[in-house]
């Protein structure tokens, strides 16, 4: 994954510990913090559902019929094309409510990081079968961090 989680990056964490003398594990600032639902649903953004169209392998959070439409007449016969596309997080858009200028971009870099790889062993576990490219791209004046994922074109 790169460089480890920092505390350094986690503020309200960082402040916690603080107040308990630096005796605070992950784990325990979630159970403290996180609302079980919250929890749950995070799973799916961790280890997303799937949808298979013409094809082509989708995150079923971002499947639209008209906007597939839309793409396959833009990428006729391309489907790595509208896959990458399709499947194209901004992980500044995952979080909101967390103000960009309140967390640094290592943070949101270090959670590409950790989405991509739970992607990748989501994706490559139910399509064994199939070559996937992944990619996570990070640029500060473009809006930050993004992944997508896209079936490896036949040559």
């Amino acid at each position: 994954l790169g460089a480890p989680l920092a505390p350094a990056w986690l503020p309200t964490y960082s402040a916690m510990a603080g107040q308990q003398n630096g005796n605070l594990s992950y784990w325990n600032y979630l159970a403290m913090r996180a609302e079980l639902d919250v929890a749950a649903v995070l799973s799916k953004l961790l280890f997303p559902d799937l949808v298979e169209v013409q094809n082509c392998i989708l995150l079923a959070e971002q499947f639209d019929p008209a906007t597939f439409a839309t793409w396959q007449q833009q990428f006729p016969g391309e489907e790595a094309k509208i896959e990458a596309v399709m499947n194209h997080v901004h992980v500044y858009d995952l979080f909101l409510n967390a103000p960009q200028q309140h967390y640094p971009l290592e943070l949101y870099e270090y959670l590409a990081r950790v989405l991509l790889q739970c992607w990748r062993q989501t994706v490559e576990a139910q399509f064994p079968d199939r070559t996937f490219v992944f990619e996570l791209t990070s640029e500060p004046e473009d809006y930050g961090p993004t992944l997508t994922f896209y079936q490896q074109p036949q040559a």
